[in-house]
């Protein structure tokens, strides 16, 4: 009697067993060609052996999925140049921005980065971009292009490192400002780098303005640095970056503002040995692409290029503050640099000389109109009061 019971439950589980591999081979439950399965246990001596049958759908046809394997094609082949050497924490955050577009385009796009000045000094790649020549550059916010650029390097218009990136960054209202201003001149922002406060490179050391009084100081153009470096007591001499080592060779420079990273890529501590973080106005550079291109662009190609810039975008707001404290600012003091690291009274007192607020509402409003001194007034009280 047990064997017997042993080979029924036997015979019960192979039943369930069958009915399970059936129902999971089966697509639904349909009329058609049918399996029957039947199962037979032992039965006492002189009873009939019970038969239980089991009709399932029969299975389908196997079905093969063929994956192709052949790559995908580029529709687009672009160059990005900028004038860092290859190597350059900038020349790697651009090859990490090529990347991202490879990725997510799908491997529809593709970026080259040409790095540099192959194409030319930052206003002829802008030039480029504009005429539809060059897909992306890295590039500066020249007044020259867009008078109202003038309003993001106003001397003493942020207090600190923090109070930049607020409001450069996320919407902040420089933001969208430098957004709506490359617009004005067919170029789209695509991201950012806050390249970090402009301090000044000199033969001398200087840790009060008094020590700047009657230097020849390297500038842009720009009427605001021009007065700024006035207002301090110094001379505003704007020539083009090309000229600034030789002229800091020859003695034409006593010295040149400049963030310490950045001067420290140019090499200019050679000539200018020593470096004081006086904060005088805060640097910003951008990659830019023509907007008329970028709108006729399919919107998934136009989606990679948000998605990559807003990688870019992240990584590009501290990049100079940490190549600046853990690569230049070291570097520099092992070759000999004197770092002059200020404390808050005696930035202060370059501050009290710049008067940044009166600078903004006499001399940058010129170029920049009330509506974009009002507003950075305005923005910056509210940041502050949080």
């Amino acid at each position: 009697m047990r064997k017997r019971t042993k080979v029924i439950s036997l015979a019960v589980a192979l039943l369930l067993i069958a009915v399970v591999v059936l129902t999971a081979c089966a697509k639904a439950p349909a009329a058609g060609p049918t399996t029957t399965v039947t199962v037979t246990a032992p039965a006492s001596p002189g009873a009939p052996a019970p038969t239980v049958t089991v009709t399932a759908p029969a299975a389908p046809a196997p079905t093969v999925t063929v994956t192709s394997t052949a790559p995908v094609k580029t529709e687009y082949n672009w160059k990005l140049s900028h004038m860092m050497p290859r190597g350059n924490p900038i020349d790697d955050l651009m090859l990490v921005f090529a990347e991202m577009v490879d990725y997510y385009s799908g491997g529809k796009a593709k970026v080259e980065v040409v790095p540099a000045g192959a194409h030319g000094a930052m206003p002829q790649v802008t030039e480029l971009v504009q005429k539809q020549q060059l897909e992306f550059a890295y590039v500066y916010p020249y007044g020259f292009l867009n008078p109202k650029f003038e309003l993001v390097e106003a001397p003493g218009l942020f207090r600190d490192r923090n109070e930049a990136l607020a409001m450069l960054y996320n919407g902040g209202y420089m933001d969208k400002w430098m957004e709506k201003q490359w617009a004005a001149i067919g170029l789209k922002d695509l991201f950012t780098l806050g390249s970090d406060f402009f301090g000044v490179f000199t033969k001398k050391p200087v840790r009060t303005p008094a020590d700047l009084k009657g230097m020849k100081i390297r500038s842009t153009g720009v009427e605001g640095l021009v007065e700024g470096l006035k207002r301090l007591g110094a001379v505003a001499a704007p020539i083009p970056y090309a000229e600034v080592y030789p002229g800091l060779q020859t003695g034409l420079l006593d010295g040149c503002i400049a963030g310490g990273f950045y001067g420290w890529s140019q090499k200019w501590f050679e000539q200018a040995k020593n470096y004081s973080d006086i904060n005088f106005a805060y640097d910003v550079t951008n990659v830019v692409m023509n907007v008329e291109y970028f709108n006729k662009l399919p919107k998934d190609i136009q989606d990679a290029i948000v998605k990559a810039a807003k990688m870019a975008d992240y990584i590009g707001a501290n990049l100079y503050h940490w190549n600046n404290d853990f690569m230049a600012i070291p570097d520099m003091k092992a070759k000999g640099v004197t770092i002059v690291s200020l404390t808050a009274a005696e930035r202060q007192a370059f501050f009290d000389l710049l008067k940044p607020e009166e600078l903004l509402d006499t001399v940058v409003v010129k170029n920049v109109g009330k509506e974009g001194v009002d507003g950075v007034k305005a923005a910056l009280k509210e940041l502050r009061a949080k």
